[in-house]
Parts: structure tokens; sequence; C-alpha cells
């Protein structure tokens, strides 16, 4: 019973995987607006139902492919006990940055039209970069604390904050510029000038 469960979740994994990287193909070849939910259940071989199980629409794919990149870069970096604060908080900034880059411009300018207008953040939810990104910054920087590595009177909320927002603000860049430069180059440079600045006056 319980292979045949982990077997239909692996899967279904699987499924969504493909669903996913099928869009994000056509989104970028044909435009948002000219693919279809049936076109991307064609280009998999599954059913519509199949992509509703796993979707609750075309813009919800956004948010499948962010929770991915999400939760791939969270478990690589709380494992490395070896890197210091600012690299890891860096290591996260480009690594988002990179699954931004990856998926590519039209499907980004598609999350950034939804961003603006308030409705990217409800359908997204808790899987969005917006929401994700901010509760493993934190997560990263109490552990710290924690560590003794921070001092405890450092503003985590503020600095957060503040991350995120240089966040949005790349990739609103980059789409403007209808990624003319590397995201995830910038993510790093400017990262490091960014967190070095913020966390260094406490360091313990």
């Amino acid at each position: 019973m319980e292979k045949n469960y982990t077997l239909r979740k692996k899967r279904a994994a699987q499924t969504k995987k493909k669903l996913i990287e099928a869009s994000v193909r056509l989104i970028n070849e044909r435009g948002y607006n000219n693919t279809t939910i049936d076109d991307i259940c064609a280009e998999c071989g599954i059913s519509k139902g199949a992509f509703y199980h796993h979707f609750n629409s075309k813009i919800d794919i956004v948010s499948g492919l962010e929770a991915q990149v999400s939760a791939r870069l969270e478990e690589e970096l709380m494992s490395r006990r070896d890197m210091l604060i600012c690299d890891k908080i860096v290591k996260f900034l480009s690594g988002l940055m990179q699954g931004v880059e990856e998926s590519g411009l039209e499907f980004v300018r598609q999350r950034s039209i939804y961003n603006i207008s308030g409705e990217y953040t409800k359908t997204a939810g808790d899987g969005s970069y917006a929401v994700a990104s901010r509760s493993f910054e934190k997560k990263l920087i109490e552990e710290a604390v924690a560590d003794g590595v921070l001092s405890r009177d450092i503003p985590i909320d503020d600095i957060v904050e503040i991350i995120s927002t240089f966040m949005s603000g790349l990739i609103t860049s980059w789409v403007m510029f209808n990624g003319s430069f590397s995201i995830t180059q910038r993510a790093e440079t400017f990262g490091h000038r960014l967190i070095d600045g913020l966390l260094k006056p406490y360091i313990m």
C-alpha cells in the first residue's frame, strides 16, 4: 500500500514538472494569451482533468514553478552549515533570479502584470517568491542570531523587506529592459553589496 502511494506521488510530481516545463516553453514561444490550457495538455499528452488536478489556472503555473525553485534552494542552503550568512542569502537571491531568468522573459512579463494588478499574490499564495522568499530570508537570519553569528538587536523584519524590495525592483528592471542583462549575475553582484552592507554591522 505504502509503495503504491509513493509511486503515485512520484508520478504526480513528474506530471506537474512536465506541465510546468511545457507551459514555460509554449508561453515563451507563443505568448501568454496565445497559449491555452488545451495547448499545454496536448504538449504533455495529458487530459484537462489532470491539469486541473495540479493547477487551478494557467497563471497558477507561475507559483508552481516558483515553489519548486524555492524548495530546492531552501533544502540546499539549510544543509550548508559551512556557509557564511551573507553568502547564504546572496546564494538564495541569485538562485531565485536564475529561476526567473530560465523561465523566460514572456513568462516573467506575465507574472509582473499579475503582480502589479494585485491578482498574482492572491493566486500564488504562500508559493510566491514574494511570500516564500521573505519567510526563508527571515529563517536564515533568525538561525544566524540563534547561533550567535548576528547580534540580537538586528532589525530582521526591516532587512527582509529591503531585500524583497531589491528583488522586486530587479525583476521589474529586467522585464522593462526586455531581458537585456543577466538578472542572475546582477543579483549576485549587487546582492553582495547589499547584504554585506545590511548585515556586517550586526556580525558578532
